[in-house]
């Protein structure tokens, strides 16, 4: 699947390479986004390029979730009408950070790339 990043100061922006997450490539998500979050201190996963989640591309970010050091966590942007609603039906907008974008994200951290 691999992922598109960006380093700002302390914290990595990274965008999934694929415009669904399904069970076909969930396992692989999973596993790629758990080493990302074991070596970086605050990841934004920007998702604005992702169409489509399924139950299983869910439960691999849960999965992600579940087993992060208590010190860090996954924050979401660009998430789509489609995507927002996911979130809001199944509660996880609860959970997880999320913003509008990735500008957004990176200002509530005091970062202002150019």
């Amino acid at each position: 699947m691999g992922f598109k990043s960006q380093k700002f100061e302390n914290v990595i922006v990274i965008s999934p390479e694929t415009v669904k997450i399904i069970s076909d490539n969930s396992v692989e998500f999973r596993d790629e986004l758990a080493d990302i979050l074991k070596t970086e201190d605050e990841v934004i996963l920007d998702l604005s390029g992702v169409r489509f989640i399924d139950s299983s591309g869910l439960g691999a970010l849960i999965n992600c979730y579940k087993n992060l050091d208590k010190r860090k966590d996954i924050i979401l942007c660009g998430l789509n009408k489609e995507l927002n609603s996911l979130f809001a039906i199944t509660r996880l907008d609860r959970i997880f950070n999320i913003y509008n974008s990735k500008k957004e994200a990176l200002a509530d951290r005091d970062i202002f790339p150019s």
